[in-house]
């Protein structure tokens, strides 16, 4: 069996009320933690796990998620997990902390130490469990063995996943695990050597107020017997960086007197759990004030009543104060571009009608100034009625019209030739084709016109590439200004050019090309001159392939060449 664990799969994590970047980053946090992860629902099935936490338990993702925590707890500890999620459910707790068993893939039992924390809802309702899962398995072996055998207790405590720190009555360290120096920022030689003293004005409280060495764990247990558990402090390590750290102590004594002669203290960084823990007690303001840095709106849509409503963030988006546009799902509807009406209904009644997980929809919405500012609109049902149909809709709207000009931008910089501003010979491919297509379908006229500027070479010997630049760019906009609304002109090649003339036969085409013939010795060369070129004019004969007509068009071009230049060559 493969146990590894894939990626975090974040359309999975809850994100009610949240905007999408929050989530991402809320999702790499969750992703990344070095402590085992898990979102569950109140009833206990889990509905996401973290890397950390599959290789814990030494399942894959896909094994959890949608299971009962109850599947994998040992037997012995199911009552007393129940028994807590049932209190936290019922409001009597917020979060608790619990120790447990786990029965990990390969059969061996895991002791978790679990942090249990229950998210409500906007109503005050049980809406999601956070669990951190922190291995204590060899911490409890080493707490059970610390006096019988001080040597074998060294070589587990290197091994710890904890930091761990032995601590001498005098308050010096004796021993300390790799884990701590990391988690200290020390190496394991600068620790060793270290005490509790020197500690004294790095550690704070949760407040932000100095963490008094007196009230130190380990120098509570040194002055009072006493283990301490639990104990939260943040401790600024020498590189500057802040680290939260849970820390627990133990009094080590001696076996024939009773004297304490040791402490030791185990200790985990819970940064990550910290800063998740705030960001979701500050989601609400941050997100407001992310709403109003992004200029993102918010929408609200009672589906009883046909009550729509936007923010005052929405509303100013579009020119209008809150109170100018009327709360209703046909104001809406009447600001949405009627190219986009009919997408913004089906992308909606999609969502409704459960096919598709949200809704989403790039639409057009007109401004109170009378113009349309593109707008991306997305949401999901937030509230259902008694019979389980959906009651409320809500979502956010944002101005994308800078993005889907960049858009427009690259789409037509993908078509167009650079030099000329016509398009490009891909395009035309594409262009010509269609127009094949249709004239096929129809049996209308199409025609096609290819040129190749005579002596173009000899122009830019001559008197360089800048004028034999110029040259390109007055014959194309020559080109353009013959256009009708359905032709279309392409840069062919270097000097080579195509017109498409729909509805046009080859005696059209030619009057056309000895009209553009006699217009280009009007764009003047540096000697005085002017510049001809040689045309090639077929039509498309109803049953021929597109590598066809151009071939019977380029052999025409190339016949005129032939011929002396500067002239029309038809079939």
């Amino acid at each position: 069996m493969n146990h590894a664990c894939r990626p975090i799969d974040t359309e999975r994590i809850p994100s009610r009320e949240m905007m999408p970047s929050e989530v991402a980053r809320l999702a790499r946090a969750f992703e990344h933690s070095a402590a085992g992860m898990a979102l569950q629902t109140p009833e206990g099935v889990w509905l996401e796990v973290n890397p950390a936490f599959c290789a814990l338990v030494g399942y894959v993702r896909d094994e959890l998620v949608g299971k009962p925590f109850t599947e994998i707890t040992h037997p012995d500890d199911i009552e007393g997990s129940v028994r807590r999620l049932e209190r936290l459910n019922d409001g009597e707790l917020s979060s608790f902390r619990f120790d447990k068993r786990y029965l990990h893939a390969d059969g061996r039992e895991v002791w978790v130490r679990l942090d249990v924390s229950m998210v409500l809802d906007d109503a005050g309702n049980p809406d999601l469990i956070i669990t951190q899962a922190h291995d204590i398995t060899a911490s409890r072996q080493i707490r059970d063995q610390l006096a019988a055998n001080e040597a074998r207790l060294r070589s587990i405590i290197r091994s710890m996943a904890e930091g761990v720190i032995v601590i001498d009555p005098a308050g010096r360290f004796q021993l300390g695990n790799r884990r701590a120096a990391e988690i200290l920022g020390l190496d394991r030689e600068t620790l060793q050597k270290s005490a509790l003293v020197e500690f004294r004005d790095d550690c704070i409280r949760a407040d932000g107020s100095r963490f008094p060495l007196e009230e130190f764990p380990a120098a509570v247990t040194l002055a009072t017997g006493q283990p301490q558990h639990e104990v939260q402090m943040g401790v600024r390590r020498a590189d500057g960086r802040l680290e939260w750290i849970e820390i627990s102590t133990e009094p080590v004594r001696d076996e024939n007197t009773g004297d304490l002669v040791a402490v030791v203290a185990t200790f985990s960084d819970i940064t990550h759990r910290i800063h998740i823990e705030q960001a979701l007690k500050d989601k609400e303001e941050r997100l407001t004030l992310a709403l109003e840095g992004a200029k993102m709106g918010m929408w609200d849509w009672h589906l009883d009543t046909r009550e729509f409503t936007f923010n005052r963030i929405a509303a100013r988006m579009l020119g209008y104060r809150e109170s100018e546009i009327a709360p209703s799902i046909e104001s809406v509807r009447s600001l949405t571009h009627p190219k986009d009406e009919a997408a913004l209904v089906e992308a909606m009644e999609s969502h409704l009608a459960g096919n598709k997980g949200d809704f989403q929809a790039d639409i057009r919405m007109k401004r109170k100034s009378g113009g349309y500012v593109w707008t991306y609109m997305r949401g999901r049902v937030t509230e259902r009625d008694a019979s389980d149909r959906p009651a409320r809709v809500t979502g956010i709207v944002i101005d994308i019209s800078q993005r889907k000009e960049l858009e427009r931008r690259l789409e037509q910089q993908a078509i167009t030739d650079e030099l000329t501003g016509l398009y490009n010979r891909r395009h035309g491919n594409e262009l010509l084709q269609r127009e094949i297509d249709r004239s096929r379908r129809s049996r209308r006229p199409l025609c096609l016109v290819l040129l190749d500027i005579d002596h173009f070479k000899d122009i830019n010997d001559r008197f360089g590439h800048d004028t034999g630049d110029r040259v390109l760019r007055e014959v194309a906009e020559l080109l353009r200004s013959r256009m009708r609304r359905t032709d279309a002109a392409a840069r062919w090649g270097g000097e080579e050019f195509a017109l498409l003339l729909p509805e046009t036969d080859a005696a059209g085409g030619r009057t056309i090309a000895l009209e553009l013939l006699a217009q280009m010795k009007e764009i003047r060369k540096p000697d005085g001159n002017g510049v001809s070129a040689s045309f090639g004019v077929v039509d498309y004969r109803g049953d021929e392939s597109k590598s066809e007509l151009v071939k019977r068009a380029d052999r025409l071009m190339y016949r005129a060449k032939n011929a002396g230049r500067a002239r029309v060559e038809t079939e």
